[in-house]
């Protein structure tokens, strides 16, 4: 049974109703809130964001030419057994700018309409996964915008940005209780999902195989037309290499999206208020994505190396019912053909192989991690490390980093040429130290020619991290020593 509550918050987005929306420029970031903590007011963290999103103020006034008006045409999937409320909304009057985000397209001429997501506390009963939900979701958008990954060209939607709903509920237990909704805004998208143009078999044991309707679908186009979805063998192909290279391109900028499903997968015909030629793909689950800071590396990973057997096991049958289960290897065999061989040379390929993003990562890791230590032991020996070259780096770079760089390609990387040129000396609080505990001092004091201004030291940990695990050594290598000086004693 539908509570009087959840009733009169459905009601707000039924078809013919109009939302006035005021921006929200800065959605919280995910988990940056815990559910224990209690606001300056003395308020809980569930009874703060049933009333308002966190981080949004609600005493900060917009101008009417600021705000976004938006008249509901229909509901894209919502109602009271769904949590988010998905709306096909007509805007009514668009803002004079949209702070860095892309323009909002007006119905005018093209018909165009946009698809407002509506993060409604009520609607999920918790107000707290309401709130993080909302987080999750802007997180992914706001970060693939910045990257110029969303909109057309994209397997991303076009972003309008985080807005927020401003609504007085009238039921009888809370007359005139007034609560901030937040709301994403993202385009249209007019076509159908892989799932609605397919059916799934029954599998007790697994995930059923997708089978393709035998008919084209048609959908009613928002231009008063109909569009035919044919997913054609061709279609379907080029649904699939489009996706592929999507998803790779998006974990490129930083975004890696943990779950592909049927139904988050839309096939595009008509975009932007025009028919396209070539349909598109464009993924539309965000609240699986997990951002990443930075780049990995200069390409994207190789599709063939991305996408295992159980990756696109909820899309098996889509592109071919022939290359599924034990004829996988047919996948494979196409995604070398449309995407290119792997033992090409490097810098014919679009895209990078496992084993070389796997080196990219561990460069990373390691530059980052050694310029910590350096900065860390920079400050502790008060920068007493001279410009004198000792014999010592040669050692530790000919016996001891050859056992862990060989048959690798470091000698190419930036942090390989900057160990060959170090030139340091061993600071005279270290002169007791073994020569094998001075070649790696001299390791980390080389790597701080490295650049360090992108790396954060408090980040995750890695400060503490790192200092213990370099103290770790350094206390087992002398423990070590001491015990040999013992036994060497002893035998004396």
């Amino acid at each position: 049974m539908v509570s009087a509550k959840l009733h009169d918050a459905l009601a707000k987005y039924t078809a013919g109703n109009n939302m006035i929306l005021r921006p929200f420029p800065n959605p919280s970031a995910p988990n940056s809130h815990k559910r224990n903590e209690t606001t300056p007011d003395g308020r809980s963290f569930e009874e703060l964001t049933a009333q308002q999103p966190t981080n949004f103020d609600p005493t900060i006034q917009y101008e009417d030419d600021q705000l976004l008006k938006l008249n509901i045409v229909g509901t894209i999937s919502g109602g009271a057994k769904e949590d988010r409320q998905i709306l096909l909304c007509k805007v009514d009057e668009a803002p004079r700018t949209n702070l860095g985000y892309s323009p909002i397209p007006v119905f005018g001429n093209k018909k165009q309409c946009i698809v407002a997501i509506v993060v409604d506390a009520v609607c999920y009963g918790d107000s707290a996964m309401a709130d993080w939900h909302l987080s999750r979701r802007t997180a992914a958008l706001e970060h693939l915008h910045r990257s110029t990954a969303t909109g057309f060209g994209t397997i991303n939607p076009e972003y309008y940005g985080a807005w927020v709903l401003e609504a007085y509920d009238s039921a009888a237990n809370l007359p005139g209780y007034k609560r901030y909704i937040g709301v994403i805004l993202r385009e249209h998208l007019e076509g159908e999902s892989i799932r609605g143009l397919c059916e799934r078999e029954e599998d007790d044991e697994g995930v059923g195989r997708l089978t393709v309707r035998p008919n084209p679908v048609l959908r009613a186009a928002t231009d008063g037309g109909v569009i035919m979805v044919d997913p054609s063998y061709q279609v379907r192909h080029e649904i699939t290499m489009q996706l592929m290279h999507g998803v790779v391109t998006n974990e490129h900028r930083g975004a890696r999206q943990t779950m592909l499903d049927a139904p988050d997968v839309m096939v595009v015909f008509r975009r932007r208020g025009e028919r396209l030629e070539t349909p598109q793909a464009v993924l539309l689950a965000t609240l699986h994505t997990e951002v990443r800071s930075t780049r990995r590396g200069d390409k994207p990973l190789h599709p063939f190396d991305r996408f295992t057997h159980n990756d696109f096991e909820f899309l098996d049958g889509w592109y071919d019912v022939d290359w599924c289960y034990e004829n996988r290897f047919k996948l494979d065999a196409w995604m070398l053909r449309q995407f290119g061989l792997m033992d090409e040379p490097k810098e014919q390929r679009r895209y990078l192989t496992w084993e070389e993003l796997r080196d990219v990562e561990r460069d990373e890791e390691l530059a980052d991690s050694l310029i910590a230590v350096s900065q860390l032991f920079q400050a502790d020996l008060h920068g007493k490390a001279s410009s004198v070259i000792t014999p010592m780096f040669g050692y530790f770079r000919h016996q001891i980093m050859a056992k862990d760089l060989q048959a690798r390609h470091y000698r190419r990387s930036a942090l390989w040429q900057v160990l060959e040129q170090v030139i340091t000396d061993v600071p005279p609080e270290l002169k007791e130290l073994g020569l094998e505990r001075r070649a790696a001092l001299a390791r980390v004091v080389a790597t701080h020619s490295l650049s360090a201004a992108h790396i954060d030291l408090n980040h995750g940990g890695l400060k503490e991290r790192v200092l213990t695990r370099f103290h770790e050594i350094l206390a087992s290598r002398g423990q070590s020593e001491s015990r040999k000086r013992k036994r060497d004693e002893s035998d004396d």
